[in-house]
């Protein structure tokens, strides 16, 4: 039998799964990036809806529209804690990136904030509610765009804040 032969057949079969096994294991890599980066939009989309609830339980509050039996602050905080804002705010901690949870906290607080003055008794045509809702409204904006820079999506030129 001829080595050479033997011996240039056995470097094809390794040379063959070699680069099998790394198409492989790369494939696998972008697969794995592919499902976190899934993950985060959902995580985000999810935080963005809580966000949204609760600013909307607030708006209801401002306008008087909760159970009389509960001073306006303890609706306040009822509107802003039924919609697992604080839940969703720890899972997007755990995964979500450093530059989009900096300016989720931000957002989270400025809501906090907005249920606060709401708590407080401030009329739907105050100045203190408008000065709220603008700059929830603001840090909102900025929290959409760095959710959409960080998963790779063009900003939006729209304001969908209104």
């Amino acid at each position: 039998m001829n080595w050479l032969t033997l011996l240039s057949t056995l470097l094809g079969a390794v040379v063959g799964v070699g680069s099998t096994l790394l198409a492989d294991r790369a494939r696998w890599g972008r697969e794995v990036q592919s499902q976190a980066v899934e993950r985060r939009r959902e995580l985000y989309g999810e935080f963005l809806t809580a966000l949204n609830l609760a600013q909307e339980s607030l708006f209801a509050v401002a306008y008087g529209r909760h159970p009389a039996e509960l001073s306006r602050d303890l609706a306040a905080r009822a509107a802003f804690g039924n919609h697992q804002v604080y839940a969703v705010r720890e899972r997007l901690a755990l995964s979500g990136r450093e530059q989009v949870v900096a300016v989720a906290d931000t957002a989270f607080n400025r809501l906090k904030a907005f249920r606060d003055v709401v708590g407080s008794g401030a009329m739907p045509d105050s100045s203190e509610l408008a000065d709220a809702i603008q700059s929830y409204g603001a840090v909102l904006r900025e929290l959409r765009h760095a959710m959409r820079d960080e998963l790779g999506e063009p900003r939006l030129e729209t304001d969908v804040s209104n």
